[in-house]
């Protein structure tokens, strides 16, 4: 088979060689899936750190949501049909630009 990267090694060729082979997708694959999380926790809880080091308190604020919400459900058990005149105090449920 001829060289799949030329510029690494015989070892280093040999290697991604390997990785392409299909008996081995399913554990690369695998591998690849826990390396992903593992990273995105490490991440996370980075963010979390700083968020906490630096006392920021992100407030997320569900109940004028809530509200919006019940209020376009509201509408649409009315009968309401029309996306464009479905409203709630956060405003329109779809706007079209």
């Amino acid at each position: 088979m001829p060289s799949i990267i030329p510029s690494l090694g015989k070892k280093a060729n040999w290697i991604v060689h390997e990785l392409q082979n299909p008996k081995w997708s399913g554990l690369v694959a695998r591998l690849i899936w826990i390396f992903d999380a593992v990273l995105s926790t490490a991440i996370l809880l980075r963010i979390n750190c700083i968020k906490m080091s630096l006392r920021i308190e992100l407030r997320i604020d569900t109940e004028i949501d809530w509200k919006a919400y019940m209020q376009q459900v509201e509408q649409i058990l009315q009968g309401e049909r029309d996306y464009a005149l479905i409203k709630g105090d956060t405003g329109p449920l779809w706007c079209c630009l």
